[in-house]
C-alpha cells in the first residue's frame, strides 16, 4: 500500500489511516490500559493472566507499529517532504519530484555571450530541483562554470558534438536515488511549472518522452512567446502551408515529436516538417539509459533525431538515412537496441505544456541536414575516445568551422550586461544534501526585453558546405530534411482534408 501525496493529497491518506490504522489503536490502548490495572490491582495468584495479558498488549503494539511503519515507508516521507516544499518554497517555481533528475551539458567554444546568458536563465529555473551539469571545456580554453556539488567540469582535446557522451558519463555516475532522468538542452525554459511532476507520473506508465507538447524558437532577447495566437495554432496554420505545398522558411514553432506521434494520422509522416521536433528534452526512465546507453557519436549533432525515431521503432527511416549515409549501419544497431529497451507497445509519451527555446544565434544559420551529409564521412573515420568517453580526432576542422558559422558574429552587438555569475552553496536545514543557488549580477526581468526581435539574414556558409553531391533544398528550422518540391509531399497532401480535426484535438492511442 503505497500513497502518492502529490496527486491524491492528504485527505485520503487520512480516510484509509482512519478505516485501518485507528482501530488497532483503540484495541492496542485498551489491553495496555488493562495491563497497567493488573500491574498496581495485582490479585494473587494472576501471575499467568498478567503475563498473558502483557503478551497480548506487546503483540498488539507490534501490529500498530508495523502498520504505521508501511504507511509511512521512506517512499512516503519522501512524497510528503516533496508535496510540502511544491505547496510552499516551490510555489511559483517548477515542482519537484526527488526521484527524478534533471542533467544537462554546457560549452561554449565561441565564448558567445548569448549561450552564456541561455544557460543563466535556464539554471535558474532547474536549481532548486535535483540535477547535475557537466561543463566541457574545449582545448585550452577557460572553464565559465564553477565546479561543486552538482556541477562538475571536465577537459577533452577537440571540438565534436559530445552532448550525448556528457549526457552518458552524468548517467553512469549517478546516486541509485533516481529513477527518472531528464536531459534537458541548458538554453530552454518551460512554461507550466509541473512539467517534471507531470512527466514522471507519464514514465509510470511510458519508458520514454518528450515533456512539452508545443516548443517555440524566442527571437533575440525574448524570454516569454509573444504573439496573439496560440503555439497550436500558429502550428496548425504552418502544417496547413506545407501540405498545400508552400515553402516555409526557418519554421520557429513546432509540436513536438512525441505528442505528434500520438496523433494517430500523423503516426506514419516522413515528412521532417510535419513529424515534430525531435530534441530540447527528453525524459526516461533510468533503467533504459543504463541498459542502452544515448547513442554518441552524432560528433556534428543529429543524435535527438535518432533518437526520436528508434524510439517508436521507425527503423530504417528516411530522416535518418538520408543523413547519416556512411555510418548508417552502426546508428541502425543502435537503433534496434534502443527501440527494445523503450518499447511499450510503440508507444511514446509527452507532457502538456509549452517549452521556449532561448534565442543564442540566428536559426537559418543551423543547417541541421546538410552539416551532418557533409561530414559524415569524416565522422565515420573517428574511433579513439579519452578517459572521459569523448571522441578524439586528429582534424575536428569542420567542426570548429561550423560553429564559426552558426554563432554570434558580433560581440559589439550585445548589450547584456555580461557580469561574472555569482554561483553559491547554501545548507538547508530540510536537505540531506546541499542545494545550489544561482544568481547572476544582470538583471533578468523580462520586461526589460524588447518585443522586437533584431533578426537578420543567414550570411553566406563556409566551405565546409561546399558539395557537389548533396541537395540542400529545403525550410524547416534552419534547413530541413525534406525538400520544398511537390513530390516530397506527394504521400502526405492526404492530411490536408483531415487538418480540421488536427486542430479540434489530437487522438491519442
Amino acid at each position: 500500500m503505497e500513497y502518492n501525496f502529490n496527486r491524491f493529497g492528504w485527505s485520503q491518506f487520512f480516510d484509509d489511516i482512519k478505516g485501518r490504522v485507528i482501530p488497532f489503536i483503540y484495541v492496542s490502548v485498551m489491553i495496555i490500559l488493562f495491563g497497567l490495572l493488573f500491574i498496581y490491582n495485582r490479585p494473587q495468584h494472576t501471575d499467568k493472566f498478567y503475563i498473558l495479558l502483557i503478551l497480548l498488549a506487546v503483540i498488539a503494539v507490534v501490529l500498530v507499529l508495523s502498520v504505521v511503519i508501511r504507511l509511512f515507508n521512506a517512499k512516503q516521507i519522501r512524497n510528503w517532504r516533496d508535496s510540502r516544499k511544491n505547496k510552499t518554497d516551490f510555489l511559483t517555481k517548477y515542482k519537484t519530484d526527488s526521484r527524478a533528475v534533471v542533467i544537462s551539458c554546457y560549452f561554449n567554444p565561441q565564448k558567445n555571450p548569448y549561450r552564456t546568458k541561455a544557460f543563466n536563465l535556464f539554471y535558474d529555473k532547474i536549481k532548486h530541483l535535483e540535477h547535475r551539469i557537466i561543463e566541457c571545456v574545449i582545448g585550452d580554453a577557460q572553464p565559465e562554470l564553477p565546479e561543486n556539488e552538482h556541477i562538475k567540469r571536465i577537459y577533452t582535446k577537440n571540438l565534436l558534438w559530445h552532448k550525448e557522451a556528457l549526457l552518458n558519463k552524468i548517467v553512469s555516475e549517478l546516486p541509485e536515488k533516481y529513477e527518472y532522468v531528464f536531459w534537458v538542452d541548458a538554453d530552454v525554459i518551460f512554461e507550466s511549472d509541473e512539467w517534471l511532476i507531470k512527466g514522471v507520473e507519464e514514465l509510470k506508465n511510458y519508458k520514454i518522452l518528450q515533456p512539452f507538447e508545443y516548443c517555440a524558437h524566442l527571437e533575440r532577447d525574448q524570454t516569454i512567446f509573444q504573439g496573439n495566437k496560440s503555439l497550436e495554432q500558429i502550428n496548425t496554420e504552418t502544417k496547413a502551408k506545407i501540405l498545400a505545398g508552400e515553402r516555409v522558411e526557418n519554421i520557429r514553432v513546432w509540436k513536438s515529436f512525441c505528442a505528434t506521434f500520438r496523433d494517430d494520422q500523423y503516426k506514419t509522416i516522413k515528412h521532417y516538417d510535419l513529424h515534430g521536433h525531435v530534441g530540447f528534452a527528453w525524459g526516461a526512465r533510468r533503467e533504459v539509459l543504463e541498459k542502452v546507453p544515448l547513442y554518441d557519436k552524432a560528433l556534428i549533432g543529429g543524435a535527438d533525431h535518432i533518437i526520436a525515431h528508434s524510439a517508436v521503432g521507425q527503423i530504417p527511416h528516411e530522416c535518418i538515412t538520408k543523413a547519416f549515409t556512411e555510418n548508417i549501419d552502426e546508428i541502425l544497431e543502435w537503433s534496434k537496441k534502443f527501440f527494445e529497451a523503450v518499447s511499450v507497445f510503440n508507444k511514446v509519451s509527452f507532457v502538456r505544456g509549452n517549452l521556449l527555446h532561448l534565442w543564442h544565434g540566428e536559426l537559418a544559420k543551423r543547417d541541421y541536414l546538410r552539416r551532418i551529409q557533409v561530414n559524415t564521412s569524416k565522422i565515420r573515420q573517428i574511433q579513439r575516445k579519452d578517459e572521459h568517453g569523448l571522441y578524439e580526432t586528429d582534424d575536428d576542422s569542420f567542426v570548429q568551422e561550423y560553429f564559426e558559422t552558426r554563432e554570434v558574429d558580433d560581440e559589439t552587438d550585445f548589450d547584456y550586461d555580461d557580469s561574472t555569475p555569482i554561483y553559491e552553496t547554501n545548507h538547508h536545514s530540510n536537505h540531506h544534501h546541499s542545494t545550489d543557488t544561482y544568481s547572476n549580477q544582470s538583471d533578468y526581468n523580462s520586461d526589460n526585453y524588447s518585443s522586437q526581435s533584431d533578426y537578420t539574414t543567414a550570411s553566406e556558409s563556409k566551405d565546409y558546405f561546399q558539395s557537389e553531391t548533396v541537395d540542400f533544398v529545403g525550410a524547416g528550422a534552419g534547413g530541413s530534411w525534406d525538400d520544398s518540391s511537390s513530390s516530397s509531399l506527394s504521400g502526405e497532401i492526404s492530411l490536408s482534408a483531415e487538418l480540421s480535426s488536427f486542430e479540434s484535438g489530437s487522438t491519442f492511442s
